[in-house]
């Protein structure tokens, strides 16, 4: 239907997506991955009012009690990082800090999932001094208790000539927020 009707279609996601979501932690094999790949088809043809609408669901689902549900979620919420400049500047600083919570999540899948969805919103970074860095940044999103000082210092022995753009600054806002709490950090001293 989504690929037919296209925009017109898209009012109804919002109605659609948490029963999509839920379906997703489904016991057959073959119900989760139809899901999957609906759910993929609709996020790839989103509007930026499209991406408005649905974004609160899937931050929402995030909680769900199903972590089939919630790796669906976060799945999506990777995709997202490849919907238009425009769309992803606007959803990215909502995105990133409801991935990074996830991190804390005890199940495994959920914690590779937001690893993968990580991943994708480094892919698509434009400034070659961060994209050399995202390895390192990602690493300190993970582990920010051992690996936010790495991080942080070599931010600091960066010369920034490009610009910076918006999937970076949802990669470093959090780890120089982080940075800045903590008491630990001793260069901050200097």
């Amino acid at each position: 239907f989504y690929v037919t009707l296209g925009r017109l279609f898209e009012p109804y996601v919002v109605s659609i997506l948490p029963m999509l979501l839920s379906c997703s932690s489904d016991s057959s094999r073959s119900v989760r991955q139809a899901t999957q790949r609906t759910a993929r088809v609709i996020m790839a043809q989103l509007s930026v009012h499209g991406v408005k609408m649905v974004m609160p669901n899937l931050l929402k689902t995030l909680e769900e009690k199903t972590w089939r549900t919630r790796v669906s979620a976060i799945e999506l919420l990777g995709a997202m990082a490849y919907c238009a400049p425009k769309q992803l500047s606007q959803c990215l600083p909502q995105i990133v800090p409801a991935l990074i919570e996830c991190f804390s999540d005890t199940h495994p899948k959920v914690q590779e999932a937001v690893k993968e969805a990580l991943t994708s919103v480094g892919s698509v970074i434009k400034s070659p001094e961060i994209a050399a860095l995202v390895p390192q940044l990602l690493e300190a999103l993970e582990d920010p208790n051992k690996k936010t000082s790495v991080a942080l210092d070599t931010l600091m022995h960066t010369a920034f000539v490009n610009c910076v753009d918006s999937p970076s600054l949802a990669l470093i806002i959090p780890i120089l927020c982080r940075g800045l709490k903590d008491r630990s950090v001793s260069f901050l001293h200097t």
